[in-house]
Parts: structure tokens; sequence; C-alpha cells
């Protein structure tokens, strides 16, 4: 799945067959970053004229938007039922209820943030991305409180997975082998 940023679509290659399709909701689709959560369900933080996330279920093609109050940039499942977006001109983290599609509120970063890239780590804490500030939040993907904020490089720019987390959503951790054949030279 890739946030097809400028066609204004989501769209899915197929590696097993090649395939190439793309999907558009009846609306504003500007994608940003993107998102796979528990149920199979693809997330997109729309940016930045209808601020939403969309939903998109391949399993019976249909969207689904919720209002995210600002503009959002990237955009992470906890999967645990929530969806986290970065709401970057209001510094704020939205929170999405997305077992029934709503937003439940927001978590307040502070003046001067700017957070673009959202992320999950493997104990389910939420990661905040802040450009402005160079910072990174950490928040408790429970709770909801903000448990620290840390300095990173200047200007940080990333909006989705920057853990590697959401990799292991699909592919688990574990041991895996492969022979490949090869030529002698």
């Amino acid at each position: 799945w890739v946030a097809g940023r400028g066609g204004s679509k989501l769209v899915r290659a197929d590696p097993t067959n090649g395939s190439v399709n793309s999907y558009a909701p009846n609306g504003n689709l500007e994608p940003y970053g993107i998102a796979l959560d528990e149920f199979g369900r693809i997330w997109i933080a729309n940016c930045c004229s209808f601020h939403a996330a969309w939903m998109y279920d391949p399993n019976g093609n249909v969207w689904q938007s919720v209002g995210t109050g600002a503009r959002p940039r990237g955009i992470v499942s906890n999967g645990k039922g929530r969806i986290f977006v970065a709401n970057d001109e209001t510094n704020q983290v939205a929170v999405i209820d997305a077992i029934n599609m709503i937003n439940i509120g927001s978590i307040n970063l502070g003046s001067g943030r700017f957070p673009l890239g959202m992320a999950v780590d493997v104990t389910g804490n939420i990661w905040a991305v802040n450009q402005n500030s160079s910072s990174t939040h950490k928040i408790n993907g429970n709770s909801l409180q903000i448990i620290g904020e840390y300095p990173v490089g200047s200007s940080p720019y990333t909006y989705s997975d920057m853990t590697g987390t959401a990799f292991f959503d699909v592919i688990p951790p574990g041991w895996y082998r492969h022979r490949f054949a090869g030529q002698r030279l």
C-alpha cells in the first residue's frame, strides 16, 4: 500500500502478480502519512484541505473519514483500536477510536513543536517527531499521557513508521532461512 500523494489516490502494488491498482473515496483525498491497523484497514492522514484521517477497508471496498480537527501529516495505529495523527499547525496529536470511528481528543505537545511524524514502539508507546523544535515526544499509548520530550537532530522529517515496528505487524520477528542459487565465477 502506498499513499499516492501526487495522484491523490491510495495505491496497491501486488508483488505476487505485478498488478497495480488505485483507490480513492468520493471526496477530497490528499494522502500524506499511511498506516495499517489490526483489522487490515489502511489509514491515510489527509493533508492539506479536508482535515481528516481516511480509512479504507479493502474487504468491503469501504471508505470512511474521521475529522482530525487540524492539518494531519503523520499517522500510526497502536494495534489496540487507536489511531494517532500528527496535526502539525496546532502542535497536537489527534487520537481516533478506530472501532467506533470517532475523534476522542487531542494531546497538546506545546507551542512551536510542529509534529510531522508518528510511530509506535515495541512497548506500545507513541512517538511524535517535531520538526520545528527538533525533538520527539514519547506518549503512553494507553493513558495518553506525555512521558517525555527528547532532543533529536536538526529539523527532523518523517511521517510513518520510523521505528520499524509496523513492519513486524506484517512480518513477525523470528528466524528465516532461504537458500539462494548461485553460480561460481
